[in-house]
């Protein structure tokens, strides 16, 4: 499993850098980073079409949940435009996760995401499961056990019904926080 850490201060696309606060919440660890001046768009397909998910100015606001329940978990990001509308939600199914020396979440990837559009109230419009081709290699090349794996795709189905039937709790109280202003409240911010 691919060990992740949320760190966008450095980023290649991000020159300019931005900025990057830290936050401990009732549900878990926030990272809320704002790009500065962007050399390089990030744009990605959903279904039919691409979606701009890095631009100058955009806002991604990651949360890891605390840790709870089974070993197959889930870590949430809101990818927003400059004006602050969620233009992505990103959520990583991963098998673990927790908190680097230098106060940084970290995940162990378990290679599906799941992916959804929502409205400008927050309903989810859409979503789909991705990489499973990634999950399938990991397990071909023994990266992944079979029980890993279908844990995680276990997960990954419980995630996409959730969003698309306006259950997924985690993401309706990290809006609320986004439109109180609650997420950004600079508890503590990284250089």
């Amino acid at each position: 499993m691919p060990r992740k850490r949320f760190d966008k201060r450095d980023w290649h696309r991000v020159p300019a850098g931005g900025t990057q606060l830290v936050r401990d919440t009732p549900r878990g660890l926030l990272v809320d980073y704002t790009a500065g001046r962007v050399t390089l768009p990030l744009t990605v397909p959903f279904r039919e079409r691409r979606l701009t998910i890095l631009d100058d100015h955009y806002r991604w606001v990651f949360l890891l949940p605390h840790a709870s329940g089974p070993a197959v978990r889930h870590a949430l990001t809101l990818q927003c435009d400059a004006q602050g509308r969620v233009v992505q939600v990103y959520v990583d199914v991963i098998g673990d996760g927790g908190r680097d020396e230098d106060g940084l979440p970290w995940t162990l990837d378990l290679y599906l995401d799941v992916i959804a559009v929502v409205d400008d109230e927050g309903r989810v419009l859409d979503a789909e499961i991705i990489d499973a081709d990634d999950l399938a290699k990991a397990v071909r090349d023994g990266r992944l056990d079979e029980a890993t794996a279908s844990r995680a795709w276990v997960e990954a189905r419980r995630i996409h019904a959730e969003l698309l039937a306006g259950q997924f709790e985690l993401l309706a109280w990290l809006l609320v926080q986004l439109r109180e202003g609650n997420a950004s409240e600079r508890l503590v911010e990284l250089p």
